[in-house]
């Protein structure tokens, strides 16, 4: 009477701890691809739209026919604009 008494105490927490670990590791796996999900479809959407606002910005930049002042101002406007930072290469 008293061993089957500990046995099903001793099941129900084998039971009990599985579950609670099943559990976490669904809610984990739930978390990690959600947020990678919406990191990518956020960045997705961020680069077409900058994409977008270069293309538009190409008019002033033609415009300024080379002068760099009006380059230099025309690119600060557009990082200003867009939240971004601009890098000039050569």
């Amino acid at each position: 009477m008293f061993r089957r008494k500990i046995t099903r105490k001793l099941t129900l927490l084998v039971a009990t701890s599985l579950v609670l670990l099943m559990g976490i590791v669904v809610a984990a796996q739930f978390l990690i691809v959600s947020r990678n999900y919406m990191t990518t479809d956020y960045t997705k959407a961020r680069v077409d739209d900058l994409q977008e606002k270069t293309n538009a910005f190409m008019i002033p930049y033609q415009e300024a026919h080379g002068e760099t002042n009006k380059i230099i101002s025309a690119l600060n406007r557009y990082a200003k604009e867009n939240s971004c930072c601009c890098l000039i290469t050569k």
